[in-house]
């Protein structure tokens, strides 16, 4: 039996770009392009603020901040949540930094969903997780920070 690989290979290239338009007609480019590669998924090493924090839907994210003059400079992420906890942790890291710690406080689920262009209804909730880890970083660094004065 004689296989071309190529045709193969262009068939294969072809499953893929149209299940990717599947997903983004379903849940949106931003959801699609930020879940499968997240903005800022990584340790920050010299972070001065930290938190691990699971929601009630079992995943958990891990959030880094270092912090410099009251300004978030750099954030970081991990999870073992889905797509969708990916993209809600990586729009919430956009949103974040740059921002003055008490404007990154101010953050809501509701702008992590509408930046996204709307999670499903049963996966709203991990714009809440992305949110409240932010928040146990933020509260982590200000709890070190007056520690040291």
């Amino acid at each position: 039996m004689n296989i071309d690989l190529d045709n193969n290979k262009q068939t294969t290239k072809s499953f893929m770009e149209i299940l990717e338009e599947r997903l983004i007609e379903k849940f949106g480019k931003k959801i699609v392009e930020y879940g499968n590669e997240p903005c800022n998924y990584h340790r920050v090493t010299d972070a001065n603020g930290y938190a691990t924090y699971t929601g009630p839907c079992g995943d958990t994210m891990q959030v880094w901040i270092k912090v410099s003059q009251n300004v978030i400079k750099e954030i970081g992420f991990k999870t073992d949540g889905c797509v969708f906890t990916r993209a809600a942790g990586s729009v919430l890291t956009e949103l974040a930094k740059g921002k003055q710690i008490e404007e990154a406080l101010q953050i809501t689920p509701l702008q992590v969903d509408n930046d996204l262009g709307g999670l499903p209804e049963d996966h709203k909730h991990c714009a809440l997780l992305a949110k409240d880890a932010l928040g146990k970083a933020i509260e982590n660094y200000n709890d070190s920070k007056d520690k040291i004065r």
